[in-house]
């Protein structure tokens, strides 16, 4: 795995600004180079089948991604293109017979990007993320939407199907989603049998676009048996930090939620949240929801 991605044992951030970029190209190509490009990843890749596009798949975005490295290929829209297409599902870990820590590889990759990339081009990169993992930010965003169904604009667009650009249309859709529930965070189980207790991690956007997962996830860890408590100080795990380049953001919201939920066993209804609260070692025990119910006797 290139390590440097998530934080030490100690809590404190292992990827930093000072790292120079020829120490994360050598950590690209160290990584890289194990895999053997055989080829097993690319039926279980999704871009790979929808695109049939070798640099589509895991084997080529690697292959891009050492040309990178080694300076053989320039940074241009046309790769990162390819790069950012990669969902980072990580399902072509599972089959890979050299272990590739693909996931690694893809988020150093655009940590790369992010540095060779204008400062204003960074400072708004940030910015928007910062908005979607704050629940101001996230709140806001879910005023707007209720306004912006409120006049209308969204029945107006799905009814005349207007033409709209690609990135447009994504906050159309996400507009039309969002709502105003939320569980309040910092409550105990009513649940006057209930024994075992967990934490519940909320994340950031998901309580705005499913407001009744996180209710219907504490009903049913009650009714298993579990006391739930949902810590009022948890934040955004990271991962959209991460796989968009910005590590050190990532490492700290980490040792932030580490404090936070201490501990307790953390619960969490959203996969990619799972795997991101584990990389930290003070919540190796964080399990998704789906999991814990399927483990249980």
């Amino acid at each position: 795995m290139y390590k440097g991605y998530h934080s030490s044992v100690s809590g404190q951030s292992v990827s930093n600004q000072s790292v120079s970029d020829r120490s994360i190209r050598a950590g690209l190509l160290e990584t890289a180079d194990r895999c053997v490009k055989c080829g097993l990843c690319l039926p279980h890749c999704p871009t790979y089948r929808i695109k049939e596009e070798e640099a589509e798949s895991p084997r080529g975005r690697i292959a891009l991604i050492q040309g990178l490295a080694q300076g053989a290929l320039a940074g241009s829209p046309k790769l990162w293109g390819h790069l950012a297409n990669c969902l980072e599902c990580r399902a072509c870990e599972a089959v890979c017979p050299s272990l590739v820590a693909f996931g690694s590889l893809m988020d150093a990759a655009r940590d790369l990007q992010n540095r060779s990339s204008s400062p204003w081009m960074r400072w708004r990169k940030r910015i928007r993320l910062r908005l979607l993992s704050s629940r101001k930010g996230v709140a806001t965003a879910a005023f707007l939407s209720r306004l912006y169904r409120g006049l209308g604009l969204g029945l107006l667009i799905d009814r005349l199907g207007l033409p709209v650009g690609s990135r447009l249309w994504a906050y159309h859709r996400v507009a039309t989603q969002l709502d105003r529930g939320r569980p309040s965070p910092g409550g105990r189980s009513s649940c006057p049998t209930c024994t075992q207790e967990v934490a519940l991690f909320l994340g950031c956007v998901a309580p705005k676009v499913q407001p009744g997962l996180s209710r219907a996830a504490r009903d049913v860890l009650e009714r298993v048996g579990y006391r739930v408590r949902i810590p009022a100080v948890q934040c955004c795990c990271g991962a959209m930090h991460r796989h968009n380049g910005f590590p050190s953001e990532a490492d700290r919201l980490l040792v932030q939620n580490a404090s936070a939920l201490a501990d307790l066993r953390v619960v969490v209804t959203a996969s990619a949240c799972a795997a991101e609260l584990c990389s930290h070692p003070g919540m190796g025990n964080a399990v998704e929801i789906c999991r814990l119910l399927a483990d249980l006797k």
